[in-house]
């Protein structure tokens, strides 16, 4: 079963005036790699944006904690989201 957790976006890359990736850090057990990269268009970013909740203090560019999987490398778990 991939392990689960919550990540914080660090940083969002943008060229000219189009996201090109996501950078996150993940609230990760000490055996998995705190970060990853993943690469949004603007349509998943405001998705994110309003599916998370950015009202919390450690919130960045207005979206909230990301919940993520596991399973060889770490991907937004967008079904939990949808939850």
């Amino acid at each position: 079963m991939p392990e689960t957790a919550d990540a914080l976006v660090k940083r969002i890359h943008v060229e000219g005036t189009t996201p090109e990736y996501v950078d996150f850090v993940v609230e990760a057990p000490p055996d998995l790699p705190e970060t990853f990269r993943e690469y949004l268009d603007h349509n998943e970013l405001d998705r994110l944006k309003r599916l998370t909740d950015s009202s919390a203090v450690d919130d960045v560019y207005d979206i909230g904690r990301v919940p993520v999987r596991y399973d060889g490398g770490w991907e937004i778990a967008w079904d939990k989201l949808e939850d």
